[in-house]
């Protein structure tokens, strides 16, 4: 996660400096950190891309995805046992973040857009023509698919792309399980036809 400008060291940071509520035991807070430290590892990627994929830029991501992972520690700190399922968790919280983000933005008139992928598809490599060509191409007939779907098959055919169990998809977007997998399974019929 270091390319888009975040590290694990920052959640420890901005952790430690958040205190930790209810809990003054050094031992306790390290442990804390550690554990946050350890989440922020294993799922700060697929948080930053479904945030991105959803139409939040980079810099937003990153913002969004450091809230979530130090509200994510407070709540450890208040309540020991986050959740039976911590990823889910996460995913949420960014979700939210990002959805009240997009309301914000969409009160001030500002056209949201959904595609920040292309660069960071792109890398850090010069392609050449072709490939440019054919990504492009590629680009837009996901565009196009994509665009057949409503934003609830969207969003859950994304989180169901990151590797979310229905279950856990339905505790981000708020729907029952029987709602998610009817969403993914209108998504990938539209998306084949």
């Amino acid at each position: 996660m270091e390319q888009f400008g975040i590290h694990s060291s920052w959640v420890a940071t901005r952790a430690g400096a958040a205190g930790v509520p209810g809990r003054t035991d050094a031992r306790q807070r390290d442990l804390l950190t550690g554990e946050i430290t350890t989440q922020y590892d294993l799922l700060r990627e697929p948080v930053f891309r479904y945030l991105v994929t959803i139409g939040v830029g980079a810099g937003e991501a990153e913002d969004i995805l450091q809230e979530a992972f130090l509200r994510a520690y407070q709540h450890l700190a208040r309540r020991p046992g986050l959740s039976h399922n911590v990823r889910a968790w996460i995913f949420r919280v960014a979700h939210n973040l990002a959805i009240n983000g997009m309301k914000r933005k969409a009160k001030l008139s500002y056209g949201l857009e959904l595609s920040h992928l292309d660069s960071l598809a792109r890398g850090n490599f010069a392609p050449s023509a072709e490939e440019t060509l054919l990504e492009q191409e590629a680009v837009e007939q996901t565009r196009a698919a994509m665009a057949k779907l409503t934003p609830h098959e969207q969003q859950c055919l994304q989180l169901r792309a990151e590797g979310l169990r229905y279950r856990e998809i339905a505790e981000i977007v708020g729907t029952g399980i029987s709602a998610v997998a009817e969403a993914v399974a209108r998504g990938c019929r539209k998306l084949t036809d």
